[in-house]
């Protein structure tokens, strides 16, 4: 598993799309392939957090949205609750843009979903590798 630990840093793909440490058997950072890359920092939407239990050779991942996600989700919402009440008193098209971000909402939880999902797709792959 330790393999596995160092790989977060030494592995091709994730060592591009992972920022973050893994000391002590403790794993935290953020993963994303579609982030925005500025001076080596990963600025995603998916928060990794990870223990790996030494005794039982245990290695447990929970993804968890990360700040970013939230106040995006956060500002979507009020621009929803916004341009709704705009609408209701003032211009019907308003409800387009209100729309528009729900769509957004949408497409940003779904790429939260995957992007989870391909992260243990590589540790999966990683884990594969190295034990062949």
């Amino acid at each position: 598993m330790a393999i596995i630990l160092t790989a977060l840093r030494k592995d091709n793909h994730l060592s591009k799309t992972f920022d973050g440490s893994a000391k002590n058997g403790v794993i935290s950072g953020f993963y994303t392939n579609i982030a925005l890359f500025n001076g080596g920092m990963v600025i995603g939407y998916v928060k990794i957090k990870g223990q790996y239990n030494r005794d039982k050779g245990d290695l447990s991942f929970e993804i968890v949205p990360s700040n970013v996600y939230w106040l995006v989700l956060i500002f979507a919402i009020g621009a929803i609750g916004f341009l709704t009440y705009k609408g209701l008193t003032e211009d019907n098209m308003l409800f387009m843009g209100a729309f528009l971000f729900l769509f957004l909402i949408l497409g940003w939880t779904l790429a939260y979903m995957l992007e989870g999902r391909h992260f243990i797709k590589h540790i999966k792959r990683i884990s594969i590798l190295r034990n062949e």
